[in-house]
């Protein structure tokens, strides 16, 4: 039976809920909590393109309420990182090694009209397209090789970050101190690919209290006579018990 495995996530999803309105102090109403359990299980079950025309005919409510709770203001909305982190909690070895990943993923989007649209880097295709972008925020549980979502964070577009005078890279950097408070309660580490192994970057991160973990970019130069200042970071907790 379906309904079981539904009735066992839907009980999940009430424990989430709950531990993320206790964490952030946030005070929902009781009919948003449901119907956000009722969205949440509508992206499980709907196996055709999801919008609020699906979800009306598959779901309790009429388009109307889904579009006008999708457009609830940040006060009055659920806080998804410490609701994914209530999840992960579930999963995850809280009490081992963990680091956060970041790592920026392209959607393909047509048209002009959609906010922050733009050319972003799609690793895919190894090439620049036009469509949008998040910012990808996991956690790792490195001993146990498992990850597991916190955030998805929409990149603006070049236009938009022309008008606020920044490069993609310090972009970046604020959406990290965006959620550095939070984050920082979990682990300091940051795994990002070679395309974060700048010193802007690493900078960037370090005065919020962050480590990088990364490699160097294939075209990296060594400068014989330059000063460098090396940090080291012990991966191995058990050198830290010691």
């Amino acid at each position: 039976m379906i309904s079981e495995p539904l009735s066992q996530y839907e009980e999940i999803l009430k424990n989430a809920i709950r531990t993320s309105m206790k964490e952030s102090g946030a005070k929902l109403a009781k009919t948003f909590q449901t119907l956000l359990i009722e969205i949440l299980i509508l992206y499980m079950i709907l196996s055709r393109k999801i919008n609020f025309t699906q979800m009306a005919r598959y779901g309790k409510h009429g388009e109307q309420t889904y579009r006008q709770n999708f457009n609830r203001k940040k006060k009055d909305c659920i806080d998804w990182l410490l609701l994914n982190l209530s999840l992960a909690r579930r999963v995850l070895d809280m009490d081992g090694l963990l680091a956060i990943a970041i790592d920026p993923c392209y959607i393909s989007k047509a048209g002009k009209k959609t906010p922050n649209i733009g050319r972003f880097w799609s690793g895919c295709a190894g090439a620049v397209k036009h469509g949008l972008e998040i910012m990808g925020i996991g956690l790792l549980d490195v001993a146990n090789n498992k990850c597991m979502m916190l955030r998805a964070h929409q990149t603006i577009g070049n236009s938009a970050l022309k008008m606020r005078n920044k490069t993609l890279v310090e972009y970046y950097i604020s959406v990290m101190k965006r959620y550095s408070k939070k984050l920082l309660s979990i682990t300091d580490i940051v795994v990002a690919d070679a395309f974060f192994s700048t010193s802007t970057f690493e900078k960037g991160i370090s005065e919020f209290g962050f480590y990088l973990v990364s490699r160097f970019r294939d075209n990296t130069c060594h400068l014989a006579n330059a000063r460098w200042k090396v940090q080291v970071v012990l991966l191995d907790k058990t050198l830290n018990d010691g």
